[in-house]
């Protein structure tokens, strides 16, 4: 901060004397000759000092705009890394949720249907006379096949494919 405050002295107050010299407090022409003329001897050339003066202050100025650039960049990585967090925690919840209804499916409504099927299959042996009750069962049973195979791809396709 003070060599910004150095610089910008050096050059605000050249700024201030080319306004003086612009309103006509001050004559035209160089600084040093103009306050030669006053009485006052320069032993320095004032224009580079001027010109120095900016230029360490805008280095200064360069210097803060990356050092916050740094900072705000090192903020953004922090939270673009906690936003993956939060996607990765999103993914693994969804697959963790489609796995158990997977499992439900698979698990209990498949178990369920393979049940009822073999019972169909115990009472039609059972009622092996009548032709009619016989086709209906057998209707009856295809259905419930149908059923379970689309139950079990239904749970296949539920699983995520990571956890294969």
């Amino acid at each position: 901060s003070r060599l910004f405050l150095f610089g910008f002295s050096l050059h605000g107050l050249s700024v201030i004397i080319s306004g003086m010299q612009d309103v006509g407090i001050l004559r035209g022409g160089s600084l040093p000759s103009t306050l030669m003329d006053m009485g006052i001897p320069l032993t320095f050339y004032t224009q580079v000092s001027f010109m120095l003066g900016m230029l360490l202050e805008m280095a200064v100025i360069f210097y803060i705009a990356i050092r916050r650039f740094r900072i705000l960049f090192q903020v953004f990585q922090e939270h673009a890394a906690q936003q993956q967090k939060n996607m990765d925690a999103l993914v693994l919840g969804i697959e963790g949720e489609r796995q158990r209804i997977a499992q439900d499916l698979h698990d209990g409504l498949g178990v369920m249907l393979s049940s009822a099927k073999i019972r169909l299959n115990m009472l039609k042996d059972q009622i092996k006379g009548n032709g009619q009750i016989g086709r209906g069962l057998n209707e009856l049973i295809r259905e419930i096949d149908q059923s379970h195979q689309e139950v079990r791809q239904i749970s296949h396709n539920l699983m995520p494919y990571s956890l294969y």
